[in-house]
């Protein structure tokens, strides 16, 4: 029989002993972070320039106050991008119902997004917006 010590930095973790076979200890994978400083400012022009008809039809006036994205995963070949993102569109709206009251509202989505990473720019955006929560 032969024992084994392992230890970390912190010290000593524990006490093996083998018998004629290898433990092997592995620690939890950690998920990356990715992030790409541009997105939500290259989203939201995106969304502005070109705007959802989902939440264009919610109201006579729209306006986009920002995009905020979470990269769930990224494919990279050469210079492009495809990114696939969850995230939210805040907007303020102004419905037709006599006011001038401005409702304030988070439409979520799910898509993918194409990028030019050189260009910096969105080349085409698929969105799946819920807007479940609207009567």
């Amino acid at each position: 029989m032969t024992t084994f010590v392992v230890k970390r930095r912190d010290g000593p973790r524990f006490i093996l002993s083998i018998y004629g076979f290898r433990l092997v200890a592995i620690n939890k994978p950690i998920n990356p972070t990715i992030a790409i400083g541009w997105l939500n400012q290259a989203l939201f022009s995106y969304v502005v320039n070109n705007p959802p008809p989902v939440i264009q039809s919610k109201a006579y006036h729209t306006h986009y106050e920002q995009v905020k994205t979470d990269i769930q995963s990224i494919e990279i070949n050469d210079l492009e991008a495809l990114v696939h993102v969850e995230g939210g569109i805040y907007v303020d709206l102004k419905c037709e119902t006599g006011e001038d009251r401005l409702i304030s509202e988070t439409f979520p989505f799910e898509g993918e997004i194409s990028l030019s990473l050189v260009e910096k720019v969105i080349k085409h955006a698929k969105l799946n917006i819920d807007d479940s929560h609207w009567y």
